[in-house]
């Protein structure tokens, strides 16, 4: 396990290492790469497939880490939505954990802690940190879920 880890942290490091180089020497990032490109001869797609390839190799990192692990990570798609504590995965910068989040139905936020009056996040469902939060998580960039640390078994 503690390979998979190492691994995870290696893969992580270079993805981002990568990333901040080539948009430092080129200024592009992998939301400018083409879909389905797997090869060019122009340095900078190059290194944005690089960097696209370790990703993708982290995410399987995690596929792998949950089927060895019962309580590690899981498919996004199958987090639950009925107001579980659980810790969800985000792709964006890199790879972080968003830890202690619950998916709330909008009619169990509590509307008077809306920061300036009625916000239209009040009206949809979603990942908060809690019913007293008006701000609704951007699911699309979550990959991976798992139970929070205080449902886990120790």
């Amino acid at each position: 396990m503690q390979a998979l880890t190492n691994l995870k942290q290696v893969a992580a490091t270079a993805a981002d290492s990568i990333a901040y180089a080539i948009f430092n020497l080129a200024n592009a990032k992998l939301e400018d790469l083409k879909p389905g490109l797997v090869e060019s001869t122009d340095p900078a797609e190059t290194a944005l497939i690089a960097e696209r390839d370790l990703r993708a190799a982290l995410a399987y990192c995690h596929t792998a880490e949950a089927a060895i692990h019962p309580f590690g990570w899981r498919p996004y798609a199958t987090a639950p939505r009925d107001g579980s504590l659980v810790d969800l995965w985000s792709a964006k910068d890199g790879g972080r954990r968003i830890l202690n989040v619950r998916y709330l139905k909008a009619e169990d936020v509590d509307a008077r802690y809306a920061k300036g009056g009625v916000w239209e996040h009040l009206t949809r469902d979603g990942w908060r940190y809690s019913t007293k939060d008006d701000a609704v998580l951007v699911e699309d960039q979550f990959t991976f879920w798992r139970p929070a640390e205080e449902d886990r078994p120790h």
